[in-house]
């Protein structure tokens, strides 16, 4: 396709856009959202000693990464700057170890285009500003990958100096990425296979196998039996969780839509270059078993261990958690997409760059107009920012029950706690949220703020509460944000009859 020079320089601009976009993100500033809130508190109000217990408000985090974001707010405040920060600095390491990996692994043309899909992923552009460990994973996934690999490819016998370090990262890393136990389980299996191939002595294997299963025995007494008994959690994720063994159809299309899922979040293609992702994984995977089967065992392994992982209840197999696994997906593919690309090139141009027009077109234009208008999912601070600045005495801010941990952030940031009521949840019974409203009747200025606003439940309780609001007083302000909404109503005179009745959804 491109000479050497060419797909360097491309590669180099990738890897320019990629910190581009990661930076732009992050200097949007955007509001915490309800997931990453209670991490942060968390963080914000417990010690370094406090950090290794089990974490308040239904959370759960490696100790590494949480070591870290506290020495940040220690070093640089609490604000979101600082909080995000780590996951900065990791989101962009992990485009150069990415490209690391990606010369070793894939040939010239898939270089360049797995690049440049990485570069613009948008859920790992967006998660390098969440406070949460998602772009870290991905960082010491690539690490332990490309170490490993290092071993693999080896024609002659195995350095044991190379082994040692490759047991070492692995080791540290445990304590700072939950799914790093998988990369690592994976690539050592096969370098267990090749040592035991080469006839290695059994003390090399030992030694190698003996630090990180150390490791990962230190942590478990200290932290993660405490998360592993986290019924809540486990319930929260229980959909997740792969169906072991299978017992009903419902759990036979687990295995078919749940793996597919993968290509759309983490791995970000849209529905409009989806089904054309998926041919080029296919591709792929034939042109790695045809030529480089232990680079495929080396991406592949750590998603099957993943997914058996999430059968026995240990880690949920779902979105944002399998964001470490989108390097090998985005490998995989790029290796397919360079085959069809080289196929169709030698019958049409024409046709193997319109190729290259409808994979690339959405993902990069999606990527652009994000330079304009960054995500920002759940802008909870605007929204309180206005009825701090417009609100009056005696007035009172009911607070949406989904919104409880980014108000009490925030709260705590402006050093202003207003007067307030934490609203309940009821998905399960409607009328209880009127019942709750009704609670404020006689107040001649209530606010009610939402965001995480809940829509996938049967109602958009947005307009539930409009509805329950709008019999309840009288409107007098309705403000808008992305992902988040600010009422005020007059409570003093109810204006209809209550009508409990099912809203429109």
């Amino acid at each position: 396709m491109l000479n050497e020079k060419i797909n360097k320089t491309i590669c180099r601009l990738a890897i320019l856009g990629g910190i581009i976009l990661r930076v732009v993100q992050f200097l949007y500033r955007r509001s915490l959202t309800e997931g990453e809130a209670p991490l942060a508190m968390n963080i914000i109000e417990r010690s370094f000693n406090g950090l290794t217990k089990t974490l308040d408000y239904n959370q759960a985090a490696p100790i590494g990464f949480l070591m870290v974001e506290k020495l940040f707010t220690l070093m640089l405040g609490t604000g979101e700057i600082a909080l995000r920060l780590f996951p900065l600095i990791a989101g962009i390491a992990a485009l150069y170890l990415f490209y690391r990996l990606v010369k070793q692994t894939t040939d010239d043309t898939a270089v360049v285009f797995a690049m440049i899909l990485f570069a613009v992923c948008d859920h790992i552009i967006y998660f390098t500003s969440e406070v949460k460990p998602y772009s870290t994973d991905v960082a010491l996934t690539l690490i332990i990958t490309l170490l490993g690999y290092s071993i693999i490819k080896s024609k002659s016998s195995v350095n044991l100096k190379y082994l040692l370090i490759f047991s070492f990262i692995a080791a540290i890393s445990f304590w700072f990425s939950f799914p790093a136990v998988f990369i690592w389980l994976g690539i050592m299996s096969i370098i267990f296979y090749q040592l035991i191939k080469k006839q290695i002595t059994w003390y090399t294997l030992i030694i190698s196998a003996v630090i990180p299963a150390m490791s990962i025995f230190l942590y478990y007494l200290i932290s993660l039996r405490f998360i592993a008994n986290q019924g809540s959690l486990v319930n929260v994720w229980q959909s997740a969780f792969m169906p072991l063994p299978p017992r009903s159809f419902a759990d036979i299309k687990w295995f078919l839509f749940v793996p597919l899922r993968m290509f759309k979040f983490p791995a970000g293609f849209s529905v409009y270059e989806l089904t054309l992702a998926l041919m080029c994984f296919l591709t792929g995977f034939i042109a790695y078993i045809k030529e480089k089967k232990s680079i495929l065992a080396v991406l592949l392994l750590p998603i099957l261990i993943t997914m058996l992982a999430s059968g026995f209840k240990i880690y949920p197999f779902e979105g944002r958690l399998l964001l470490f696994l989108t390097p090998a997906l985005l490998m995989i593919i790029s290796q397919g997409l360079s085959h069809i690309y080289k196929s169709l090139r030698s019958k049409s141009m024409i046709a193997a760059y319109a190729l290259l027009m409808i994979f690339f077109l959405y993902p990069v234009g999606s990527a652009a107009y994000r330079l304009i208008k960054p995500r920002a999912p759940e802008e909870l601070r605007p929204g309180l920012l206005y009825i701090l600045e417009h609100q009056q005495t005696d007035d009172i801010i009911y607070v949406y029950y989904a919104s409880e941990n980014a108000f009490k952030y925030y709260t705590y940031q402006l050093r202003s706690i207003p007067e307030h009521i934490i609203g309940i949840e009821s998905r399960n019974y409607w009328p209880a949220y009127y019942q709750d409203l009704a609670k404020l009747r006689g107040k001649k200025r209530v606010w009610v703020i939402m965001s995480h606003i809940a829509r996938t439940f049967g109602v958009d309780e947005e307009k539930l509460f409009l509805a329950y609001l709008d019999e309840l007083g009288q409107q007098q302000k309705y403000i808008q944000f992305p992902g988040a909404a600010v009422f005020l109503y007059d409570m003093s005179v109810p204006i209809n009859q209550p009508i409990l009745q099912t809203p429109l959804r």
